[in-house]
């Protein structure tokens, strides 16, 4: 069972995106086509792509 937490989402908890997105836009996070947050993207999509570590978005609302 995957789930996404207020604070951050970290390379582990990632599988792809889109690589137009850029710092600090507002991103959607899914789980299996389901909307499970919204966070700030901390790096922009091809940076996210290839990072093994450190924080890819700042979470500041999941789904309940």
């Amino acid at each position: 069972n995957f789930k996404v937490k207020k604070g951050s989402l970290f390379p582990p908890g990632f599988v792809d995106c889109d690589e137009n997105i850029s710092v600090r836009d507002e991103v959607v996070i899914f789980y299996e086509d389901e909307v499970v947050g919204v966070g700030r993207a901390v790096l922009n999509g091809s940076e996210m792509k290839r990072a093994e570590k450190g924080k890819l978005v700042n979470v500041r609302h999941v789904a309940s």
